[in-house]
């Protein structure tokens, strides 16, 4: 197969096994996330703006666990820095680093700190958080398996710009700042693909800051909703299930309200028939009218 048509697939299957960690001594490293990329359906697009729709009792487009089934995917792709490598770059640059696990609610970056080092996250989710003056904490971004974090602070020297904490178990893999560099000066397609994973970012930033300033609270709600089940969803016999770990006042933090107008509103939704809600866990059961509060400020 040509160098081309390997990228072109952008394969990540969730496996990488009998790769050597240089100077760990821990032997081979086996890398597995269950129902991420285990069908020909949940490789990520090749155009990182497509949207693939639902059908009818299909699987889930990414989540933790669970199985998928060929025609599966709620939305926008989302597409992790791993997944962007062909699978000799991956090996390589999984090969650079050190396994390392961290505990749920446990800080892998800190807002401030110098970094020193990448990390790859082959198992588990995290969250970006970002405090600002008089204490208020904005969560702005989760990343999960095949993402990598402190790449920023990593590639221009400066302190990192927010807070990464694990929300449950996380396992990754650790690469010092000059090895990550220099595997990057030897590999130009993997720095064009980190260009890319950086923009992507950049253009999610944007847009929620764009909805922040023109979006009602229920609109901004809703629209993150869709945005968790369509990028980080599973199908259950209920519904899309966010897969996320994430608290009532991160969902909040999320979108800028308190916890008790959050509560408000997905009690609203629930008496609506939108959504089921446990602790920690939403089930969407009406995804078309998720977007149309988004999109027509109507549920």
């Amino acid at each position: 197969m040509s160098e081309s048509a390997d990228r072109g697939d952008r394969e990540f299957d969730g496996h990488v096994d009998h790769t050597s960690l240089s100077g760990t001594g821990t032997g081979p490293l086996t890398v597995r996330t269950p129902g991420l990329w285990e069908s020909s359906a949940m490789r990520p697009a090749r155009d990182p703006d497509r949207v693939h729709e639902v059908s009818p009792g299909g699987a889930p487009a990414i989540g933790p666990t669970g199985s998928t089934a060929p025609e599966a995917r709620h939305g926008a792709a989302r597409r992790p820095y791993l997944a962007r490598l062909d699978r000799q770059e991956r090996t390589e640059l999984l090969a650079c680093g050190r396994p390392q696990d961290f505990e749920p609610r446990s800080v892998l970056l800190r807002q401030g700190d110098s970094a020193g080092h990448v990390l790859l996250l082959v198992d588990g989710w995290t969250k970006v958080t970002v405090s600002a003056d008089g204490g208020y904490v904005a969560l702005t971004a989760l990343h999960g398996p095949g993402d990598i974090v402190g790449e920023s602070a990593v590639l221009t020297d400066r302190p990192c710009f927010a807070t990464v904490t694990a929300l449950e178990t996380v396992k990754a893999v650790v690469i010092a700042q000059d090895v990550f560099r220099e595997f990057l000066s030897r590999r130009p397609q993997a720095s064009l693909e980190l260009l890319g994973t950086v923009s992507a970012r950049l253009r999610e930033t944007d847009r929620r800051r764009a909805e922040s300033a023109s979006l009602t609270v229920r609109e901004r709600v809703a629209s993150l909703l869709v945005d968790l089940a369509e990028q980080y969803g599973r199908t259950t016999d209920l519904g899309v299930e966010i897969a996320v770990p994430l608290s009532r006042d991160e969902l909040a933090s999320a979108v800028g309200v308190s916890r008790e107008m959050l509560q408000r509103l997905l009690k609203d939704f629930r008496d609506r028939g939108v959504l089921d809600m446990a602790r920690r866990t939403i089930v969407i059961r009406r995804m078309d009218l998720l977007r149309g509060q988004r999109q027509y400020g109507v549920c």
